[in-house]
């Protein structure tokens, strides 16, 4: 509270109380709570210690109106809740939008914000009980004695018809019969007129007792119903509040759940990207390694591919210095194993064998003979491995197979036609 008081200044008629008596912001703050100094500023401010000033009373009238409205819970929020539609010096209305900076606070600050309210509205409660208590005991007063006048109303009612019963029967009994008759008249003969004056005012009296007890009763019915009423205006705001606190308690609850929800959706989500992301370099793993193999079966088929091809060159190579070749009388080849020739004297040095022997394809037209450089008439063959072009029989002997024997020993190779028809 310190620095929250100020110099008292009343003109003229002053509407707000508090903000007139002390230094406050536009909208009072909830942490405000009356303290040492408002007994202090009371007595310094009485008008018995402030005979100069012609406005003490004034001043110390609005000091006991602001200490009850900040000492009641109640008249605070009223006070509260109408100030804040009162625009400020600047104009703006005192319940401005929070800025933006506000309008997101995190989980920690939500936290802080409801502990903070939860220990206003629990302060406000312990208030409020208080009162309900202090209340409690006149509310109870007044019913035992709504209940002692209500008692002492029926007491005096009997008692009056009573009287007058007494007094009915009496008469009715001395008019019954002549005798009866007689001993009343003897009877109202022997009544003195002092006691049926005091027979009378008995009556009055208690007729105005009776009275007096029923505006009293009214009265305190009265009385008790405003006690009640308040009883039950406080009892209404300590469930009001208490129903707030509740309601947060149970929106803190669902929203804490609704975090524990994401957190755990996120977690989830989390869990099954990383599992994707596994499978994902599993799988690329696998083509890796796929990919991998492959390369090495390619590579070991190109290795034995060609280690193949130079083990068939070095066997074609050996056949070529290892194979004898001898001449035939006449000029014409005679067979020797595996077919190997030799051209005749003035031809030349025969090719080397080609040792292919898949299939050779047929081409057709005139062609040059590979081994022995003569044009073939009509077809020749050609070898798809090393591109060799030959007659039939050249063909034979080239891929390194057993030639047939000539069937004309007069034919010349020159001449095409035992190539071209064979």
């Amino acid at each position: 509270m310190k620095g929250l008081f100020a110099v008292l200044t009343v003109t003229g008629r002053v509407k707000d109380p508090i903000e007139s008596v002390v230094w406050l912001p536009h909208k009072l703050p909830r942490t405000t709570t009356p303290s040492s100094k408002w007994p202090r500023l009371a007595q310094l401010k009485h008008p018995d210690k402030d005979k100069g000033n012609p406005n003490a009373t004034a001043q110390f009238q609005l000091l006991q109106a602001a200490y009850s409205m900040l000492h009641d819970p109640v008249k605070r929020r009223e006070y509260d809740s109408q100030r804040a539609l009162v625009p400020n010096k600047n104009g703006s209305p005192a319940n401005t939008a929070p800025s933006s900076a506000d309008s997101g606070p995190d989980t920690r600050q939500q936290e802080e914000a409801q502990a903070a309210r939860t220990a206003e509205r629990d302060a406000m409660l312990e208030v409020l009980r208080k009162k309900q208590t202090t209340q409690d005991s006149p509310v109870f007063e007044a019913r035992r004695q709504s209940r002692r006048m209500q008692a002492e109303m029926k007491d005096l009612r009997e008692k009056l018809s009573k009287e007058k019963l007494s007094k009915e029967n009496r008469e009715e009994e001395a008019h019954n019969s002549w005798s009866r008759y007689l001993s009343s008249l003897v009877l109202r003969n022997q009544e003195s007129e002092e006691a049926k004056l005091a027979r009378r005012r008995g009556q009055l009296d208690l007729a105005a007792a009776i009275r007096i007890r029923d505006r009293g009763l009214e009265q305190q019915k009265r009385s008790l119903c405003d006690l009640v009423a308040n009883l039950e205006t406080t009892q209404a705001e300590i469930a009001r509040i208490t129903r707030e606190t509740d309601q947060e308690k149970a929106d803190a609850e669902a929203e804490k759940r609704r975090r524990e929800e994401r957190a755990a959706q996120r977690a989830w989500a989390e869990t099954l990207a990383a599992m994707h992301r596994k499978q994902a370099e599993e799988a690329q793993r696998r083509q890796e390694q796929e990919r991998r193999a492959r390369e090495e079966s390619a590579r070991r088929a190109r290795e034995q591919a060609e280690r193949e091809r130079k083990a068939a060159e070095e066997r074609s190579r050996r056949m070529r210095h290892e194979t004898p070749f001898h001449d035939i009388t006449g000029g014409l080849y005679t067979r020797v194993p595996y077919a190997i020739y030799e051209p005749p004297p003035g031809r030349g040095t025969p090719p080397p064998v080609c040792a292919h022997r898949g299939w050779w394809g047929k081409i057709s037209g005139s062609h040059l003979c590979s081994r022995y450089s003569t044009y073939t008439r009509l077809f020749a063959f050609k070898c798809p491995g090393c591109q060799k072009v030959a007659c039939a029989t050249c063909r034979r002997v080239l891929r390194g197979e057993r030639a047939r024997p000539d069937r004309s020993a007069n034919q010349s190779h020159s001449t095409g036609y035992f190539e071209d028809y064979h």
